[in-house]
């Protein structure tokens, strides 16, 4: 069993799922895999820790107004901009983020 939001993962994996596909993990694969690791060892205390920090991505990346996938797909094509990864093109309807939501997500990516 797969699942998709980072919100959930934790559970999921805890309870026995196989893995996931949350957006986040294609800018901080290294704390996907970690979690995902942790849990398979049963170090829930740094599992936890991990998740957490899963979490602070996902309010930075995905936070604003419009619809969720919107948010979604264009804070993780921002961040990957930042990151010279890929451009931050998103096809419409689906908008780029806003200036201060920019600034937000290139600010957390310094500090992280």
């Amino acid at each position: 069993m797969l699942i998709g939001p980072e919100g959930l993962l934790i559970e999921s994996l805890a309870m026995g799922g196989n893995g996931g596909a949350p957006g986040g993990d294609n800018i901080f694969p290294e704390l996907y895999v970690g979690l995902y690791e942790n849990i398979q060892k049963g170090n829930l205390g740094k599992a936890l820790n991990i998740h957490r920090k899963i979490m602070d991505v996902s309010s930075v990346i995905y936070s604003g107004s419009g619809q969720s996938s919107d948010r979604v797909i264009a804070g993780i094509k921002k961040a990957l901009s930042f990151t010279n990864i890929c451009e931050e093109y998103v096809e419409n309807p689906l908008m780029e983020v806003s200036e201060v939501k920019a600034k937000n997500i290139k600010q957390f990516l310094s500090e992280y």
